[in-house]
């Protein structure tokens, strides 16, 4: 499964998952010492390629047209060592953060609540991409142990329980098969939707506005700016609220001239791929199981049960409304029952003077 901004929606419903250690689970040089720069581990390739820049716009309300607009990068961890150290989560409190971080709130309050508009900007510095050899890797002793010892081969209490608290609690359910490695530099507006109509302005005008704004914060260079257009961004940007600004990777005590020439030394993750951890349960890995098959099934069912999590909505729609699945962050949006409206369907619907209900009030309550 390639995970990148194009299916963010899929990141989140594996990223509150992800715990498997790329040095603990899968074979790796242990060598000790100072990194000056991206190493490569043992049975992996290591490619450079060109830097990218990106600047995008969510003009409608919905929650899925912000896909693209919150990068993963900000989701799985800050830096990334390939001699050892795993770029995914573990603990349960990270858990919970990385299910519904702060920024993907900030977004769809920003959306539902508010009623505003997004406009997210970033730019990457030189990428590395690290992938893994699938065929040549090694499997760590602890997690060949775990599967050995589990028992086999009923579907009850007893087996669930130790695929949740030995397996899925120690190893997590996915390994990163690819990364994609650089600095990352991150600008997120919001501006109301009143605004954009009082003003007359379009997309391209909010996407020029916002990149401009970008760039002279970030120190970019400006490149071919024509007067009107810095006139415009400047009346756009009056408009706009700054909620977020970030560098991740490198430096980020250095202006971007001299920090972009550290990110080789601290990259950040900016995109990966992810393979399932019932890839690994086959007779290759585990020659000597004669039940590896069965066990294999066994996790993969107990995978299904605990992939199922609760949609989160607003006041759980203030008990006047129906949670219904959006497929974004687990998050839903509230499908109110008649008489209610307002995005936790906490408010009771206007009614027309002259209706049978409102004979006397316009407005119930």
């Amino acid at each position: 499964i390639k995970m990148n901004y194009n299916n963010i929606k899929t990141i989140f419903i594996l990223i509150q998952l992800i715990g498997i250690y790329y040095s603990h689970v899968l074979g790796y040089n242990d060598d000790d010492g100072d990194s000056t720069a991206v190493e490569k581990p043992q049975n992996h390739s290591l490619s450079k390629t060109q830097s990218s820049n990106r600047a995008l716009i969510t003009e409608n309300n919905t929650i899925q047209n912000t896909e693209a607009g919150i990068p993963n990068s900000n989701k799985i961890g800050r830096g990334f060592d390939p001699r050892g150290y795993s770029p995914c989560i573990r603990n349960q409190t990270q858990v919970v953060n990385y299910k519904f971080p702060s920024e993907a709130q900030h977004v769809v309050d920003a959306i539902e609540k508010e009623h505003k508009a997004i406009i997210y900007s970033t730019a990457n510095v030189v990428n590395y991409e690290l992938t893994m050899h699938t065929p040549a890797m090694k499997l760590n002793k602890n997690f060949i142990t775990t599967i050995k010892d589990m028992p086999c081969c009923k579907t009850d209490a007893e087996t669930q329980a130790y695929i949740t608290d030995n397996i899925f609690s120690a190893f997590g359910l996915y390994y990163v098969q690819k990364l994609r490695l650089s600095g990352i530099t991150t600008q997120t507006l919001t501006i109301s939707n009143s605004s954009v109509t009082k003003s007359g302005m379009d997309k391209h005008s909010m996407t020029n506005a916002a990149t401009n704004g970008f760039r002279k914060f970030f120190k970019f260079e400006l490149g071919a700016t024509n007067a009107h257009d810095i006139e415009k961004s400047r009346e756009t940007m009056k408009s706009t609220k700054t909620e977020f600004r970030s560098i991740s990777g490198g430096d980020p005590g250095i202006e971007y001239p001299g920090w972009k020439n550290t990110t080789a030394s601290n990259p950040e993750i900016v995109t990966f791929r992810l393979k399932p951890i019932t890839d690994l349960f086959v007779a290759k890995y585990f020659p000597k199981d004669t039940d590896i098959n069965e066990k294999s099934k066994l996790i993969k069912q107990a995978m299904d049960t605990y992939l199922r999590t609760p949609i989160i909505c607003y006041n759980g729609c203030s008990g006047h409304g129906k949670c219904v699945a959006t497929e974004i962050w687990g998050f839903g949006n509230c499908q109110c029952n008649v008489g209610w409206t307002n995005y936790d369907c906490s408010k009771q619907s206007e009614l027309s003077v002259g209706t049978w209900c409102g004979l006397y009030n316009s407005v119930i309550g």
